[in-house]
């Protein structure tokens, strides 16, 4: 486990503007009491364009939110490297590792791991829970990204799924993210066409090769949902638990909320709620009372890093979560689609399905 100081910096949106300091800490990051916020800007931790200032600065657009944490992240995992070339490398991405640093994924992400390669651009990119080929270029990224953008690249998934699938099928549906940034069927929404083939059908199940033609965030997952057979063990498109006889995941819980989006620190709470206060924000206590229930546990709070510290890194560590976050919650996890094959640059890479796709684990 990995643990170190983080500065996070976030531009004042226009619908915090005019609001106090303490107002938008409480009521935009739930994960956190106002009495620790109150505390966090008293003593610094949380700033204004790196000045310290009063809880009830009002903010305007144009300035920016400075915010001291300490944070732990998993060690890095084994990633597989299937070839290198002159100018990218092709790995099999494990599930439960972010393709490149974001938020909760500072460190803990396939482009940190191969960092001796040089500064490494995704060609394309998997979700944290997928698993499979996954393309990084060290050189010529423009090129690379132009043929996807192109679509000069073929892209072969497998997909389990509950049900007796079709024995083929292809999906044409338009595709836009909501407001809660969920991706849905939409006439308003983008192109997005997805060839489905059944692989074979065992237990209940049925594998599935999935050929996407447009590069749609989570075209896969929606677009099997919408034929109502949405991947098993996915979080987000699929409300049922799966029984995958996989100790790793045996006990762990998804922590989402009903919208799909993962309920952690430093990211807002976008559910529904009519319970509103006059400017139609949720009271903060209400929030992190929801946020608490939907997670189902009680928040760790302090991880007791030894060493010297100032009186800032002190409260930051006193404040830690330690390993109760988004990354160690999602290491173990995976959903039920795998990026088999890419062809791409007149070759063709293959990552050998997990588990969950042999027949015998069906």
């Amino acid at each position: 486990m990995t643990s170190y100081f983080y500065r996070f910096d976030t531009q004042v949106k226009g619908r915090w503007a005019g609001r106090t300091l303490i107002d938008v800490m409480s009521n935009e990051f739930i994960m956190k009491p106002v009495e620790y916020y109150d505390k966090a800007i008293q003593i610094g931790n949380i700033t204004v364009n790196s000045e310290e200032c009063s809880k009830y600065h009002i903010l305007s657009l144009g300035e920016t939110i400075q915010h001291l944490v300490h944070y732990h992240e998993p060690d890095l995992c084994d990633i597989g490297v299937l070839c290198l070339e002159d100018d990218y490398l092709v790995v099999n991405k494990p599930s439960g590792i972010a393709c490149h640093p974001t938020s909760g994924y500072n460190l803990f992400s396939v482009t940190k791991a191969f960092e001796s390669y040089g500064n490494l651009s995704c060609i394309n990119r998997l979700d944290v829970l997928t698993s499979g080929v996954l393309i990084l270029a060290f050189r010529n990224a423009k090129k690379y990204h132009t043929e996807m953008i192109n679509r000069r690249i073929e892209k072969i998934y497998v997909a389990k799924v509950k049900g007796h699938f079709h024995d083929d099928i292809t999906v044409n549906a338009p595709l836009k993210k909501n407001r809660f940034n969920v991706t849905e069927v939409s006439e308003e929404g983008k192109e997005a066409t997805t060839v489905f083939k059944r692989l074979f059908y065992h237990n209940g199940h049925s594998l599935v090769e999935c050929r996407p033609l447009t590069g749609r965030s989570h075209q896969i997952r929606v677009h099997l949902k919408s034929l109502n057979f949405p991947i098993v063990n996915d979080p987000v498109y699929n409300g049922e638990v799966s029984d995958i006889p996989d100790k790793s995941v045996v006990g762990k819980e998804n922590h989402l909320l009903s919208s799909g989006e993962y309920i952690d620190y430093g990211v807002k709470y976008s559910g529904k709620d009519t319970n509103t206060d006059n400017q139609g924000e949720l009271n903060s206590t209400k929030k992190q009372a929801k946020a608490y229930n939907l997670l189902g546990c009680t928040l760790k709070i302090g991880c007791n890093t030894p060493g010297n510290y100032s009186a800032k890194e002190k409260f930051a560590i006193d404040s830690c979560r330690g390993d109760n976050t988004r990354a160690f919650r999602n290491m173990d996890k995976f959903i039920c689609l795998h990026a088999h094959k890419y062809v791409f640059n007149g070759k063709e890479y293959v990552a050998e399905p997990p588990f969950w796709a042999q027949k015998d684990n069906f």
